[in-house]
């Protein structure tokens, strides 16, 4: 394992190391993560290390499962292990008796990695996003909006997938988006209608259970691409894109904000505040307007013109 050179390398037992790139980042893991794109580069950003193996997590306390402290931040899924973020370059992973190792990626590539990031200083929203002819659009949205199978079904019509569930913006004023993987996530009856060409189905993860994981066999960019515009899902009866006020984006930014869902634990001083500026940066200098896309899936595949349209006003 080599770390980048402002890191210091990790007393845990060492493992092989599987390489990969995702967010922008170098990654070193001792689990296979077959979601990500095998790099041959050895030098790492972040490192992904196996603690012990058949832990007992079943008294974690019921009332939360992420700890947050001045040293390190915790996060436990009982059935799957204990996932310690030590710092801005190295997780430290307990897996617990019995884990599944499929699902490691639910983990890795979900929270830790959102913590990850937003430890790295990227400005880190819960939304999915593609290149639409070389420039960067995004979608955010509450659950169920519909941000997966609005992505999928532009992938459908040749666009390309950048991020789906973690949307990472970093470089100068928080403009690049960083691309992830090739994965959707898509319910049953989005998949029906969207589900992308040539893509290959995995099983559902927990906490996630009524969505399957479909990986690309095409139409993902591993370009980090300028963000030109956000959007915020609706649904209604016609497609339409409405300007929002800055008051109103900062709010949004700020609901949609990936760190927000593990409580004010997770934004403490110095954080907060540049969580804080991060939103308000965004605000004023993005392009964010309400999308209201049909509430026919059917209806979905109307809107990859219309937001080409949209895009040259």
């Amino acid at each position: 394992m080599i770390l980048a050179p402002d890191h210091q390398a990790s007393q845990e037992v060492e493992h092989r190391l599987f390489h990969y790139r995702a967010f922008g980042l170098r990654v070193g893991s001792a689990f296979a993560l077959p979601e990500l794109a095998v790099s041959a580069i050895t030098e790492v950003d972040v490192v992904f290390l196996r603690g012990k193996d058949g832990c007992d997590f079943t008294g974690f306390p019921t009332e939360g499962q992420f700890l947050f402290s001045e040293s390190e931040t915790i996060l436990v899924w009982p059935e799957l292990g204990c996932f310690r973020i030590a710092d801005r370059s190295r997780v430290v992973v307990d897996l617990a008796a019995g884990a599944d190792p499929e699902l490691l990626g639910f983990a890795l590539l979900g929270p830790v990695m959102a913590l990850v990031l937003q430890a790295r200083k990227a400005f880190v929203l819960h939304g999915s996003a593609l290149a639409i002819g070389g420039q960067g659009i995004a979608f955010l949205g509450d659950k169920g909006a519909g941000k997966s199978t609005t992505a999928a079904s532009l992938v459908n019509a040749g666009h390309e997938l950048l991020t789906d569930d973690i949307l990472a913006l970093s470089g100068s004023k928080l403009k690049m988006i960083q691309p992830a993987f090739a994965q959707v996530k898509l319910s049953s009856a989005a998949a029906s209608v969207h589900r992308p060409a040539g893509s290959a189905r995995r099983p559902a993860v927990m906490r996630v259970p009524d969505k399957d994981r479909y990986t690309l066999a095409a139409g993902f960019s591993a370009k980090p691409t300028r963000l030109r515009k956000i959007y915020l899902l609706a649904t209604g009866s016609q497609l339409a894109a409405e300007s929002l006020p800055v008051n109103l984006r900062f709010k949004a930014l700020l609901r949609f904000s990936y760190v927000t869902r593990f409580g004010p634990q997770a934004l403490d001083g110095d954080a907060a505040r540049r969580h804080l500026d991060q939103c308000t940066q965004v605000a004023e200098t993005s392009d964010i307007a309400i999308l209201t896309v049909p509430r026919s899936l059917e209806r979905l595949g109307e809107i990859a013109s219309f937001l080409l349209e949209d895009l040259r006003e």
